[in-house]
């Protein structure tokens, strides 16, 4: 499952799936945007179904609301008590919850703000740079392996089929501290280039030159996505394999605008504001043009609004269980909550950083994962099952979410085993939940709703329901979401 946005001055695409081995996806991932700039994260759990799933989402639901409490100077140093927050948060529910100990998570974090590009990382997940000169790996794993090429006694392309590859030197959640590498300078991105945040599932089964010449194609963004996650199941697919793509369209990749760090600074902390001139004097001409862009900007606004429709937001929809978010979502904060109460972030009361370096760390669970048929993908003749998270809005019930997706509350329940239907308004305790579909497609040349339901066998009125339409209209390129036909 999948999502893809368009930004001003970049473009993203993500997709995420269970490969063709593991019973359950393990991988999370998520997008936000908030006053610190555009946060993309992606981690790949360990320590069997449970604890894996539930480590990847708390990990990325523990830095967005990280990010989500202040406006942060000094990005790195917040990237690094981010994912120590996140290792905090883990630890503490895996103490809490005898099944899920020595349960953890790798982490990358990118963020983009105005021109630069920072990240930081644990384990062995990847972030890559693809541009003019080629495809640059700007993180090195934390594994056994990259310690043994590191010390000459292995060579980089023995690495991927070593049988320790899967032993890692760090992760989150596995001991109460942990170390985190952090980019200290930012780069700048030029216009063409395309950072890619992946799972081993990735790297794992498909190379770095395939990876490349994906990446080259001229194809949208959310292709490159789908179409290397399609190649690494075509390899194997023994593992989770997500992606995130990042595609710069300017060389300039803005993450805040100035009016939005000042009104989260001034929460914090102390703003130098300019006063303006007094007595200045104002060219008239000056003023009738201003009234005139003015009137043109209000008549875009129109005009917008008016189309809106066309185009519906997809941003309620996100990756398949593990959950990618967008700018104006809240992954969900319900992991057996019941058992667990999570600490809010606290900028003035720093982590420590004395580090107690473990051995090994081994992804043992991830070859001991217990089936569960919620979590298994059936293909189908056009199109493939597979599950969405839905962000819940104001209002919203386990019933209605049920009705809008064609499923029935008992289906719903086994997809959310956490989360208790009570009933009642969702918003307060819920912000996502998971759900299985038909399938996803992407409109196409000439496919209006009516020739996607028929070739589904699903009616247009579950569809246009499914995807929130009040109009019999699709765009080209746009993802939607296709329910059963008969409720599961």
């Amino acid at each position: 499952m999948s999502t893809a946005s368009n930004q001003k001055n970049f473009q993203f695409g993500n997709h995420t799936d269970v490969g063709k081995v593991r019973e359950a996806n393990e991988d999370y991932l998520g997008y936000f945007e908030n006053a610190n700039g555009h946060l993309f994260v992606v981690c790949d759990g360990m320590g069997g179904h449970a604890g894996g799933a539930t480590a990847s989402q708390l990990a990325v639901d523990s830095i967005r609301r990280f990010f989500e409490h202040g406006f942060y100077d000094n990005l790195p140093e917040a990237m690094r008590q981010s994912i120590l927050f996140a290792n905090q948060q883990i630890y503490a529910h895996a103490n809490q919850n005898t099944h899920l100990r020595g349960m953890g998570t790798t982490c990358v974090v990118v963020i983009i703000r105005n021109d630069e590009v920072y990240y930081a990382h644990v384990g062995d997940s990847r972030l890559y740079l693809q541009s003019a000169k080629g495809l640059k790996r700007l993180t090195k794993d934390h594994s056994v392996v990259q310690e043994m090429v590191d010390q000459g006694m292995l060579k980089e392309e023995e690495a991927e089929n070593h049988p320790r590859k899967n032993q890692l030197t760090r992760a989150l959640g596995t001991l109460p501290e942990v170390e985190v590498e952090v980019s200290q300078q930012p780069f700048h991105p030029a216009m063409g280039d395309t950072l890619l945040i992946c799972t081993d599932g990735l790297n794992g089964m498909i190379n770095d030159t395939t990876i490349q010449q994906i990446l080259s194609e001229r194809i949208p963004i959310q292709n490159k996505a789908m179409k290397l996650v399609q190649l690494a199941n075509d390899a194997g697919g023994y593992d989770n394999i997500t992606v995130q793509l990042i595609q710069f369209d300017t060389a300039a990749a803005s993450g805040i605008t100035e009016d939005m760090a000042t009104t989260s600074k001034a929460k914090h902390k102390k703003t130098k504001v300019q006063a303006a001139p007094i007595h200045q004097k104002v060219d008239p001409a000056l003023i009738v043009l201003g009234v005139l862009v003015g009137i043109v900007f209000i008549l875009f606004i129109i005009g917008y609004d008016q189309m809106s429709d066309v185009t519906p937001a997809t941003s309620e929809l996100s990756q398949e269980q593990p959950g990618a978010t967008t700018a104006d979502e809240e992954t969900s904060e319900d992991i057996e909550t019941e058992a667990v109460a999570t600490e809010e972030p606290s900028p003035a009361k720093p982590i420590s950083t004395t580090t107690e370096k473990p051995s090994v760390v081994k992804k043992v669970n991830k070859e001991e994962k217990t089936a569960t048929t919620a979590n298994t993908t059936t293909k189908t003749a056009a199109g493939q099952e597979t599950y969405i998270t839905h962000t819940v809005r104001a209002g919203e019930t386990f019933s209605s979410v049920a009705r809008r997706y064609n499923v029935t509350n008992q289906s719903l329940q086994s997809w959310n085993p956490s989360i208790k239907d009570q009933g009642k308004d969702l918003k307060s305790d819920v912000t996502q939940l998971r759900v299985k579909v038909r399938a996803r497609h992407t409109v196409g040349a000439g496919d209006v709703l009516n020739v996607v339901a028929k070739k589904y066998g699903v009616s247009k009125e579950l569809i246009m329901a499914a995807n929130a339409k009040t109009a019999d209209r699709a765009s080209r390129g746009e993802v939607l979401v296709i329910p059963f036909a008969e409720k599961k």
